[in-house]
């Protein structure tokens, strides 16, 4: 594999990447042996870890296995303080749990004492710690690593900057020569970094079962042969969705494939209760669908935050043996079990939640409209295809008011067959109330090109006929007044705008035509 040049610096491979792929998936077999039972929550440390967590979790198949993104808050500027102040991203409750910290490096082991230190102070069960690559000669606080990957020599630094990392050896000066790491992960994390919207993931979930009743007759020093006081199992665990505003794609759920929640406690003497089982919560994004897989049947739609549902309901608890007693049986030696777990394959889709929703062809402008009426930086570029994943941004308007406007990617004849990028990203616009058609004003057919786009809305959803429709001719810089006269006459009867996102022509009545027609 070649150099490659990246910020002006050139890089060559120091590590193959099917070396670190066997690295990794011996560390995940080593897992899978010794986490069996734990039903751990592994902890990627952010960014560096990122890639790292994304390739070891695709191997890890631990029953219960939960992941969290999490940021450690220790940095003054650029420089380490030396102290955790605060774990971001941290929603779990990490009490009696089995707790798998995963790094990409480990040199010095300062800010990996101070995370220790800080998660300890949690009551968890058990800290791990696990590293891609360590730096052992580095070392000025030992830190007990139970999965160690590659070890490093101790000319090795590291310069991070953003998602991407960049080595370089020291020998009384810098030689970009010597620059060290591999292209397998740099390319990755710079992918990875413009594209992390994820809109749909399938999870298998599995609530908790009941806990069984007891059977237990009461005795005690004066007692020889006394009456049932055997106590009710506790419920299973449910497993719950649940909206969270703070969130906007799926992509924290992307490798958490498997949701099982804890099984209820069983009932015991003295008519005592068994504990219910431990809830699992899944934070979603506003917008989110819940559906089953196998009948496609909508389970939930969460659009408020703090709005929950149940997905998976877990097992009752059974009845112990006070509940049976009787006049004519009064020392049942019996009593219930417990309801089985359920057992569900969810389909968790977003829905992005916007005011005005973006239609249109590839390259019609919707990118560049939408950067240049709001703060959001979309992938502008002359050629089709430009946007892949849909982008949200907040319109402003006079007096302090706002709307959100939300731009998909282009759509073409023929995409509810699957061509172009199909009509997989269609459904952010279901919830949209006013629909924003572009064109641009150097199409050959403006209305045939209109009635294009409204076929393809109808043959995905003939619901979304329904909603306010508006018309932008783009590129309007392109046309002159007299061209513009002679459009008008062949435009559809709706609201219509001639704008230019390059001039700024337009662009006001553009949001003044928007705002009347949202709040019709």
């Amino acid at each position: 594999m070649g150099n490659i040049i990246l910020h002006d610096k050139e890089f060559r491979p120091f590590i193959e990447a099917t070396k670190i792929d066997q690295v990794i998936t011996r560390m995940a077999e080593q897992m899978n042996r010794e986490l069996a039972d734990t039903q751990p929550l592994f902890l990627s440390i952010l960014n560096g870890s990122f890639m790292f967590t994304s390739d070891l979790i695709k191997q890890i198949v631990i029953p219960g296995t939960q992941i969290s993104f999490v940021k450690v808050a220790s940095y003054s500027g650029t420089c380490s303080t030396g102290a955790i102040q605060e774990l971001i991203g941290l929603k779990e409750d990490i009490q009696n749990r089995t707790v798998v910290i995963l790094e990409d490096i480990i040199d010095s082991g300062r800010s990996m004492k101070h995370l220790l230190e800080y998660l300890h102070a949690k009551n968890p069960k058990q800290v791990i710690v696990a590293t891609l690559f360590h730096k052992p000669k580095a070392a000025v606080c030992q830190v007990p690593i139970a999965y160690k990957g590659i070890e490093l020599e101790n000319d090795f630094v590291g310069q991070r900057l953003g998602l991407r990392w960049f080595g370089k050896k020291l020998s009384g000066s810098l030689y970009p020569e010597c620059l060290r790491f591999f292209t397998f992960y740099l390319l990755l994390f710079h992918i990875m970094a413009s594209t992390n919207f994820v809109d749909y993931v399938k999870t298998f979930c599995r609530s908790g079962a009941g806990g069984r009743g007891s059977a237990h007759l009461h005795r005690d020093k004066r007692t020889m042969k006394g009456g049932p006081d055997g106590g009710d199992g506790g419920r299973g665990g449910n497993v719950i969705v649940r909206g969270n505003r703070n969130y906007w794609t799926l992509i924290h759920l992307k490798y958490q494939r498997h949701v099982f929640a804890g099984d209820g406690g069983n009932g015991s003497e003295d008519r005592s209760t068994g504990a219910d089982g431990e809830d699992v919560t899944i934070e979603v994004p506003l917008g989110t669908v819940a559906r089953d897989a196998e009948t496609g049947e909508t389970i939930c739609e969460i659009t408020q935050d703090g709005e929950s549902f149940i997905l998976v309901k877990g097992g009752r608890g059974g009845l112990g043996n006070w509940n049976f007693r009787s006049a004519t049986n009064q020392t049942p030696r019996f009593a219930q079990p417990g309801e089985p777990r359920v057992e569900r394959t969810v389909i968790l889709e977003l829905k992005v939640l916007a005011d005005v929703g973006l239609v249109g062809f590839p390259n019609a402008g919707k990118s560049t409209l939408l950067s240049v009426v709001s703060a959001a930086k979309p992938e502008i570029a002359n050629y089709p295809f430009t946007t892949l994943v849909p982008n949200l941004g907040i319109v402003n308007y006079r007096d302090g008011r706002s709307f959100v406007m939300a731009d998909i990617p282009g759509i073409i004849e023929g995409a509810h067959q699957g061509k172009g990028l199909g009509i997989r990203f269609l459904r952010h616009i279901e919830r949209n109330s006013v629909l924003l058609f572009l064109v641009p004003a150097d199409s050959q057919n403006i209305h045939q090109e209109y009635n294009i786009l409204l076929n393809e809305l109808k043959q995905y959803n003939p619901e979304l006929l329904d909603k306010k429709r508006v018309l932008a001719i783009s590129k309007s810089d392109c046309a002159d007044k007299e061209l513009m006269a002679e459009m008008e006459c062949y435009l559809p009867d709706i609201p219509y705008v001639f704008i230019s996102s390059v001039t700024g022509t337009g662009l006001t009545e553009l949001k003044d035509i928007l705002w009347k027609v949202l709040n019709e």
